[in-house]
């Protein structure tokens, strides 16, 4: 009788003693599906980080140069329209210069999509004009508009009512083409003159 259980145990154990190799090749199996999906998920969470960051860096960029605009205009006075995307206005404390900000397309004319960046133009005594870009290349500007009112200080002999105030219109994306990610923007932004022409 002793023999027979010490056979049923020693089977017992013998059965119940691991995996088979089927078994082992199902679980690994399987391990690497999962896995394989989970990398993938966290190199594309990876990878739209990475896209989101540079275009809240583009669109930071753009910001800046938009404030820097805004509160130069707000500053000076007599301002003049040269044409849609380029003004002139005389800045605050330099009663004998002039800025400029200009828009430029830097694509061939007739491109299907026309691409530009905003430029300040100074006066360097010596050098002569300097255009500095204002945008980075990776925002890409199709049109900006400046509208100007109030500026006339008489109307027929008649002296205005109006604060001389500046209207900038901006539209264009910023991206990276090679990730195919854009972001599209239409800005507007407008500055009074502080100095009172009541």
């Amino acid at each position: 009788m002793a023999s027979n259980a010490n056979k049923t145990t020693r089977k017992l154990i013998r059965h119940k003693s691991g995996f088979t190799l089927v078994e082992m090749l199902v679980a690994v199996a399987l391990f690497s599906v999962v896995m394989l999906i989970s990398i993938g998920s966290l190199l594309a969470l990876i990878d739209a980080n990475k896209r989101a960051q540079g275009i809240q860096s583009v669109m930071n960029n753009l910001n800046v140069a938009l404030d820097g605009i805004v509160r130069a205009m707000r500053m000076g006075r007599n301002y003049e329209r040269v044409n849609d995307g380029h003004i002139k206005f005389t800045p605050f404390g330099k009663p004998n210069e002039r800025w400029e900000y200009v828009f430029r397309e830097t694509t061939p004319a007739g491109s299907p999509e026309p691409r530009g960046r905003l430029y300040k133009v100074y006066s360097v005594s010596g050098i002569g004009r300097v255009n500095v870009p204002l945008t980075a290349e990776e925002v890409d500007i199709d049109t900006v508009r400046f509208y100007i009112t109030g500026n006339q200080q008489t109307l027929g002999g008649v002296k205005d009512d109006f604060q001389p105030r500046v209207m900038m219109l901006v539209r264009g994306k910023a991206g990276f083409d090679k990730r195919k990610t854009t972001t599209y923007f239409n800005i507007q932004a407008s500055a009074t003159q502080r100095l009172l022409d009541l």
